[in-house]
């Protein structure tokens, strides 16, 4: 048994995206390892990042009153933070169909995320 592979994700990761499809969403609610990784994840208050219906998902841990009020002005480039749950979201192609304005609300979430993991 390799004790590096016997790990818990949580241990080696610092922080966590999930993201946002539909068919990804209905696989991760099955799921008991990304459910663990999560709950693991919530313990440690680690980074969770996640887009579009990834906050859905998130809210059967939370309950939905999770960035509901900092979501309603957003608009795909932008992202929201709850420094409670230390949660990062961002709406994405909820907001747009276009994939270069959605990206640049992901990209933007991901560089606060990063740089809020050098901090740790």
């Amino acid at each position: 048994r390799d004790p590096e592979m016997s790990r818990g994700l949580g241990d080696v990761y610092k922080r966590q995206i999930i993201p946002g499809g539909i068919g990804l969403l209905r696989n991760y609610k099955n799921s008991n390892a990304i459910e663990a990784c999560v709950t693991h994840f919530i313990s440690k208050k680690n980074p969770i990042a996640t887009m579009c219906a990834g906050i859905d998902f998130l809210r059967s841990f939370w309950g939905n009153g999770l960035l509901a009020s900092e979501m309603k002005e957003l608009t795909a480039e932008e992202f929201c933070f709850d420094a409670d749950n230390n949660i990062y979201y961002t709406p994405a192609f909820r907001k747009t169909g276009s994939c270069y304005t959605a990206l640049s609300g992901i990209d933007s979430m991901i560089y606060a995320l990063s740089q809020a993991q050098a901090t740790f």
